[in-house]
């Protein structure tokens, strides 16, 4: 079964550690994409 909460923490935490490690200074470019059941994009 897919674990929304966990998988939002795992993101939150990798945004975190990408920052930690490369500064407050540096640039990110995040993307989210999120698809339904069906596989639709919605």
């Amino acid at each position: 079964m897919f674990d929304a909460m966990k998988v939002k923490n795992d993101c939150v935490n990798w945004i975190r550690e990408f920052f930690r490690e490369n500064g407050p200074d540096c640039n990110a470019v995040l993307g989210i994409e999120i698809v339904n059941r069906e596989g639709y994009i919605k």
